[in-house]
């Protein structure tokens, strides 16, 4: 194709079905040049191209968009807020301009060719890529990434099963792939290697005992501790029998989540914190309003569950699972609104 042109009609949605899909000629030197799908539905059969001086408009939110070949973009993409599915049979290469300006809206990975061991990607990401997100629900799809290549995704959702893990490569074993997800939530049954998170905030969570470190990751938690204990109305003698909500923050907002309170035993527990915490990492676990009560300890580096953090209603207790002492800079670690609030220092 080229030229100037609107592949959708106002107010109708056409179905559109090509063997391959390329945009222009690689020639052509106006920059203009631009094909719009808007509301129309395209089934690439084959691959899809974008020549270079040329712009593809994808189909709207909520219309589909379906590719079963490689992906080539020289020109720009304009992602039009929807989703690109990758849904082929056999490897399927994105190569070009995939970030930028040229960056997808949703990415759905639905290719579940390959293999994971010996490893043979179904995806292959030759080049870096920006997404909003990045979908992989319950299949098991083989994605290998560019060696030193940077993944940048807004939000993952990134959920495999027993029967079909996710498997995530380098293109050169023992090379990072840098990863950068600005709101991560947790993922289930991935198999990963070679990934490099350091940019993700605050890590990837993989605790839920479903993942498999392939090892030379960075920032990807895979093992967790329990912290628990119980909410007394008063010094450690009686339960409370609501329902309160505890808030667990680690390290200056490392961890930060929030469980409820058993009504009918008192006890408060989070499952999935992190392991790998260093020596003196501090803690600080309180209930929030209407009601106040806060501890404040350093964990012991041991990778040990922590199953004592009581806490005690309008009342602050500092305590240590090291060998101590706990300084005011600790406890200031995180001052928790309204109730404690400590300008680290040295402690007389």
């Amino acid at each position: 194709l080229q030229g100037t042109g609107n592949l959708g009609t106002s107010g109708l949605v056409v179905h559109w079905y090509f063997n391959n899909f390329v945009l222009g000629d690689g020639l052509t030197q106006a920059t203009t040049t631009s094909y719009f799908a808007q509301n129309s539905i395209f089934d690439i059969l084959g691959n899809f191209e974008i020549k270079q001086n040329h712009t593809f408009v994808a189909p709207q939110s909520g219309v589909e968009f379906a590719i079963l070949g490689g992906y080539t973009n020289l020109g720009k993409f304009v992602h039009n807020s929807g989703e690109v599915i990758f849904t082929g049979s056999q490897t399927q290469t994105l190569s070009g301009n995939l970030s930028g300006d040229s960056g997808f809206y949703r990415i759905s990975l639905e290719n579940t060719s390959g293999s994971g061991d010996p490893f043979q990607p179904g995806i292959v990401f030759a080049t870096s890529c920006k997404a909003y997100l990045l979908k992989i629900d319950g299949l098991g799809v083989k994605v290998q990434f560019a060696a030193d290549g940077y993944y940048q995704f807004d939000y993952i959702n990134w959920r495999g099963t027993a029967s079909n893990m996710i498997y995530f490569r380098s293109s050169q074993a023992g090379t990072w792939w840098w990863l950068d997800v600005e709101h991560p939530t947790p993922v289930s049954y991935v198999n990963v290697q070679d990934s490099n998170a350091t940019y993700t905030y605050p890590y990837i969570d993989a605790t839920d005992g479903t993942n498999f470190d392939a090892g030379n990751n960075v920032n990807w938690i895979f093992e967790a501790i329990k912290v628990s204990g119980k909410v007394f109305i008063d010094e450690g003698q009686t339960t409370t029998s609501e329902p309160l909500v505890v808030r667990l923050v680690i390290n200056h907002d490392y961890y930060n989540q929030t469980t409820t309170v058993s009504s009918t035993t008192g006890i408060y527990e989070f499952k999935n914190v992190p392991r790998n915490l260093a020596t003196s990492t501090p803690m600080t676990v309180y209930v929030e309003s209407p009601s106040s009560g806060v501890t404040v300890t350093r964990h012991n580096g041991l990778g040990q569950d922590v199953l004592d953090l009581d806490i005690y209603l309008n009342r602050v207790i500092v305590r240590h699972h090291d060998s101590g002492p706990i300084t005011n800079q600790d406890i200031g670690h995180y001052n928790v609104p309204g109730i404690l609030s400590v300008t680290p220092g040295p402690v007389y």
